[in-house]
């Protein structure tokens, strides 16, 4: 017992050793080493599955961000780009939120919603009491011309 305790590690399998012949290395091997040296040598060899071990929280996290992904992408969906004001009194045919068409008119001065533009058409909405935003569909190019930002 006079080689280093790192080297008589690997002696401990000697099928030769008898069992209180491994005891007594064993002893002798735990003195000398420093504190968690040998549980140290036993955790680099799995190191790379110590994250398979914890799937369900690498699961948990991954559905935690598309929920927070889907929830910012409907936030940024449904929030106003502008405020814009009529020049002049226009006949527009509402979407209510029930689906329901409401014949009516944006009204000059009274201000709409503008909604994120997409190919060409933008979504205004306006505020109906008790009913929730009414929309309707126009023309980037023509809002452009017959509004005005509201001050």
């Amino acid at each position: 017992m006079q080689e280093p305790a790192r080297k008589r590690l690997y002696h401990l399998n000697d099928p030769s050793l008898t069992t209180d012949g491994q005891a007594r290395l064993r002893d002798s091997i735990g003195k000398e080493l420093p504190r968690g040296a040998a549980s140290n040598a036993e955790r680099s060899k799995d190191s790379g599955w110590s994250l398979l071990r914890h799937w369900h929280a690498i699961v948990a996290i991954l559905l935690l961000l598309a929920l927070l992904a889907g929830l910012t992408f409907a936030a940024w969906r449904n929030t106003g780009v502008d405020t814009l004001v009529a020049d002049q009194t226009w006949a527009v045919t509402w979407r209510l939120p029930g689906g329901q068409t409401l014949a009516g008119a944006w009204r000059a001065g009274y201000p709409v919603v503008v909604m994120q533009p997409s190919k060409g058409t933008v979504i205004i909405r306006r505020w109906v009491n008790s009913r929730g935003y009414a929309e309707t569909v126009v023309p980037a190019d023509w809002l452009a011309l017959n509004s005005r930002p509201l001050k």
